[in-house]
Formats: structure tokens, sequence, C-alpha cells
């Protein structure tokens, strides 16, 4: 945001776009207000874009279908209505490409989603070539035919408008790859597991060859400071002097903690506070003080019985660290056998944790578990098996099919899969875990807010999709025979609808809101305890993260009365659910560090804690 208002106010020329393409949307929050007649503010709705580009080009998507299958106009046109789940990258992508397009504007700033799913983004490109392929092995048939007994395909609209999506997907991602054209930033804090994550994904920034020559690290604490901001100052000075390989030969900028929430005009200034960061001139020092302290308590919600919780909030406000305290905590405690996952596609549950997490549970404790699921890793053994059954399948059939075409249209087909069927597929393998090990209470670190709303809808919708795609197996058996796949979806489709239950059941599941003391953070915590309840699923407590407790100078009196203000406004909004607050202190290292504050927030005395 800053960014974008510095452009359009230094500069009364070109025109500036700036566009949110995270689910759980901010901008205008941080904006608030602050224009001029050159900046144009947009928050991506995906779900209207969808629908918009459904109603513009559902025709040539019908005609494709019924010139590449074997699927009657009515199964065509249930797939096609169909409201396909995850669509919030593919249709960022669309809006961009219209943009960049209609060259309607000279300057365009993104403000992403978190790392995984900003990741999901940048992969798109490649994600469309695959889909664009289905689609081209969907036309060989029709397309030889008009060649050999028509007219060719000049002037039909469904090539021009594949041409034009083709055109349209290919540009952004030359755009992206373009150094002299855009510039990827990444922005994180001086904390240990938000460098590791950086440091990732700068590695896979450069895998992609997306340009990323400087960064960002915000809210850095400055020297002359006492309290608990010396604390934090020292904390975050050591975790500088430990940057990966990944950080060499970039720039980093420091941006001060501002003792006013820098929103609205206050924004156009912003980066007159920025200054060059040399990591080498960071001072290591122990930090000595205490661990973080707790206000308040969370008791209820499954914790106490065993289910589910599921714990959510923005990228970088401390899910992962309570989610790892609290089922360390709960575990030993109750002695109840529990798992704790991680849904997000940047997870940190290995950094918190301090052990390699893979997607084979793994032993913290004697009653915990950990395990971070590989949901590509999951689709993609979905695509083979239903490759290999395919392959077998049409090997041994004598006649019936012209395998010059449909051969190819039905090895595609798994490539039309809805986005974010991965993610569910990965959900439900954690309730599958929850039988199969006899696991009493799952844990889940969710991604940051908007895509796990988004993942809350998903099971619904995507068993929609199921029942199609079953149908049309059950309907065509005795053409297309793939028993094996059938009875994988059937499974799939069973565990779906046990998640479903489960989610919606406030005995069995509930979420626990995690949020830091700033403006913005009030009010998409507000947005997501009400999309929680509106999808079925009951938020049981807050926790406020990442408080200063004390007023030991003036830049900490300033600190300390802003996010007092939004520490009462957050109070309003849980009601009368549980909520604490959590100050800043020592971080937690490892899984001792973690259970005590586990135990802290669960509202246990210290003593406890240590027996």
């Amino acid at each position: 945001c800053a960014a974008a208002l510095t452009l359009a106010k230094n500069n009364p020329d070109p025109r500036v776009l700036l566009v949110s393409t995270d689910p759980a949307h901010s901008v205008k929050d941080a904006v608030d207000g602050a224009t001029c007649d050159n900046l144009t503010v947009v928050e991506v709705d995906a779900a209207a874009e969808h629908e918009r580009f459904m109603s513009e080009h559902a025709q040539k998507l019908h005609a494709i279908a019924s010139r590449g299958t074997f699927l009657e106009d009515a199964e065509i046109e249930r797939f096609l209505d169909l409201s396909l789940p995850g669509v919030d990258e593919l249709m960022c992508f669309v809006s961009i490409s219209d943009w960049l397009t209609d060259d309607d504007f000279d300057r365009i700033v993104i403000d992403t989603a978190p790392t995984g799913h900003a990741l999901r983004l940048l992969t798109m490109p490649h994600l469309l070539d695959q889909w664009l392929e289905a689609i081209e092995a969907l036309m060989g048939k029709h397309r030889y035919m008009a060649q050999v007994f028509g007219s060719g395909t000049d002037g039909d609209p469904v090539e021009s408008f594949l041409d034009e999506m083709t055109e349209g997907f290919s540009r952004v991602a030359q755009v992206w790859c373009d150094a002299t054209l855009t510039r990827f930033i990444p922005v994180f804090n001086a904390e240990e597991m938000s460098i590791a994550e950086t440091g990732r994904l700068l590695d896979d920034l450069t895998e992609l060859e997306i340009d990323a020559p400087e960064l960002i690290c915000n809210r850095l604490v400055p020297a002359g400071v006492s309290g608990s901001l010396a604390l934090t100052r020292s904390t975050q000075q050591t975790a500088l002097t430990n940057l990966p390989k990944s950080f060499d030969r970039r720039t980093t900028w420091a941006i001060p903690l501002a003792p006013i929430e820098p929103r609205g005009d206050k924004l156009a200034t912003f980066y007159g506070y920025a200054k060059e960061l040399d990591p080498k001139s960071a001072n290591a020092t122990e930090a000595i003080g205490a661990p973080p302290a707790v206000s308040g308590a969370i008791k209820s919600g499954p914790l106490t019985t065993g289910g589910v919780v599921l714990f959510c909030g923005k990228g970088g406000v401390g899910k992962t660290t309570m989610s790892c305290s609290i089922a360390l905590a709960t575990s030993q405690s109750s002695g109840r056998k529990t798992l704790i996952a991680s849904t997000d596609p940047a997870g940190s549950l290995g950094d918190a944790l301090g052990i390699d997490i893979t997607d084979e549970p793994v032993r913290i404790t004697d009653t915990l578990d950990a395990v971070q699921i590989d949901a590509e890793a999951q689709l993609d053994e979905l695509k083979d098996e239903y490759s290999d059954e395919l392959e077998q399948f049409l090997d041994s059939m004598s006649e019936g099919f012209d395998l010059a075409f449909d051969r190819e249209a039905l090895e595609h087909l798994m490539d039309l899969a809805p986005t974010g069927i991965d993610e569910v597929m990965a959900l439900v393998r954690l309730t599958e875990l929850l039988e199969e090990r006899d696991y009493d209470t799952l844990v889940i670190d969710t991604a940051p807010t908007g895509h796990t709303l988004r993942l809350l809808e998903l099971p619904e919708l995507i068993q929609q999709w199921l029942e199609a795609i079953l149908g049309v197996l059950i309907n065509y058996e005795s053409v297309f025979s793939l028993p094996r796949i059938n009875e994988r979806l059937l499974r799939f489709s069973r565990g779906l609808k046990k998640l479903r239950a489960m989610l919606i059941d406030d005995q069995r599941a509930s979420m626990i809101a995690v949020t830091i003391p700033t403006q913005l953070a009030c009010a998409e915590t507000a947005r997501l305890i009400e999309g929680c309840e509106k999808n079925g699923l009951v938020v049981s407590g807050v926790i406020v993260n990442q408080c200063h407790l004390d007023d030991a100078d003036v830049l900490g009196k300033a600190v300390r009365e802003r996010e007092s203000a939004s520490v009462g406004a957050l109070r309003t909004i849980a009601g009368k659910r549980d909520i604490c607050a959590v100050s800043r202190g020592c971080p937690p290292k490892g899984p001792d560090d973690l259970a005590a504050l586990g135990y802290a927030l669960l509202g246990h005395k210290a003593a406890k804690a240590a027996a």
C-alpha cells in the first residue's frame, strides 16, 4: 500500500493500480481513504470474477467439452454449473492478464497472499499450461475433422477464445520473469521462523527465474529502547546474524517499528524511514528476560475433551508457535494421543519444533506426533493411479475408441480437476490418520486467514464435483471402466463426508483465532470469526499475540497505548469467547519452552507444568 501511494503521489502521470490477491483482503483497510486521482485500488473478488468469466465463456467451454468427450449435454452442463472451488489464484491470474492486455495502467503493485499461496499464483503459468494441453487434446479430433471435411477452423469463436487465453497467459509469464518489468519484494520479520520461510521463498523464486533483488525487514526495533522492546531488539538482532545464504547479494531495507500504526495518509511517508540493513552489523546478544507472559486462558472447546482444533489467523501472527505450544501442553496434561499437522503450503512446524517433519507422522513426545501433509503429492498420486489404470484399459480395447485422439483426451482428463482439490485431499488424509493411528486430538496449524476460509468452503463444493465425475464413471461403466480409480474416488467421497460432519460438530471441532494487537488485524479477525461461523465452524477462543506490556520509554509508551486500544477492540470482537493476551518475551525454543507456554495458555500453573 505504501509503495502504491508513494508512486502515485510523487508523480501524478503514471496510472497506478494497487491490487490485493489475498482472499483475506486488507489493502482498503490500510489505505483507509487515502488516495489520489491516478491511483486505483482493487481487492480481487475471486467468486465474482469466476462468475463473470463463466458468464462470458461458458458456451465456449461447453463447445470444447462436447467436441472432445463422449459426455451428453446434461452431464457437461452439470460440470460447468459447478462453482469450481479453489479459483482464487486462477481468477487473480486471469485479472492480471486482462490488466496487462488492456494497458490501462503504467504501474501495477500487487499485495499477494502469504508465502505458500503466493507461490501458487507464481506457478499458475505451469498449471495453466497443463489445462491448455488438456483443452488442446479435447479439440484434436474436431480440428482434424474440420480440416478434412470442412473449411478448417478459421473464424471459429472457440479457437479465437483459446488463442486469446494462451496469448494472455503467456504474456503474464513473460512479464513475471522479465527483471526490467517486474520486481518481487519479499517482506519478513526479524524472527527465526520468518527468516527461514523467506529463505525457502527466495530459493523457490530463483528456481522460477523471478527476480527478487530487494527485501524488506519490517517492524525492526531501533537501538536505545528499554523494557520489553529491548528484549525484542535483542532477539531480532540475533536472528539477523543467521540469515540463509539465499539472502546474499540482495539489498535488505529495514523499516523501524512505528509508534503509530501506519495507515491512510501516513503510508505516503512510510519509506522515508527505510534504511539499508547490513546484516554484518547486527549484534547477536543473549536475550535475557522472562518468557512470554499470558493474561487469560483458553479453556473451552475440544481441547478439553479431544477432537479437532484449528489455529487460524494472518500470516506472521504466531499461529505455528501457539498451535505447537497448546498441542504439547494438552497431550502432556491429558495423556491423550495427539497429532499436530500443518495445512499451510509454507508450513513451519519443523522450524518451531526443531525437527524434520515429513508426510508421515513423526514422534515428538510419548503423546504427540507431527505431520506435514504434502498436498501436491496426494494429487499427483491420484493422477498417477488414473494414468496407469487408463493405459491398461485403453491397451485392452480392440475397438470403440479412435486412439489417435481419444487416448490423448482421456489422458489429460484429470488435469481438469478443480484447483484446490489437493488441499481437501490433505485434510481428508488427516481424518484417515485419526482413525488409522487412534489419535484422540488433532491440532491443525492452518494456512493464513483467506485460504483457510476458502478451505472451509471446499468440502461441499468438491463433493459436488465428485458426485458429478462418479456419476459419469457409473453411467459409462460398460464403455469406460476404471474400477480402481472409481473405488479411490468413492473412498475420497466418504472421507469428505466425514470431514464435513466433523467440522460442523461443535462437540468435536472448533477454531482458535490467533491475532496481533493492530487495527488491521482486528478487522481481519472479525471477518475470520464471521466466515468460520458462516461455514458452521465454532470459534472457541482468541489469542492476541506479540503484545508489549510496559512503557519504559517514549516508543514503548506509544506502542503500548495503540496496542491497548486494539486489545480492547478484540475483546469486543471475541464477545463471550475465551480470550488471552500473550506478551513479547524470550522466544520459546524447543518442546520444553513451547509446552510451558502452552500450559500458561491453558490456565495451568507453572508448578503443574513442571510436574
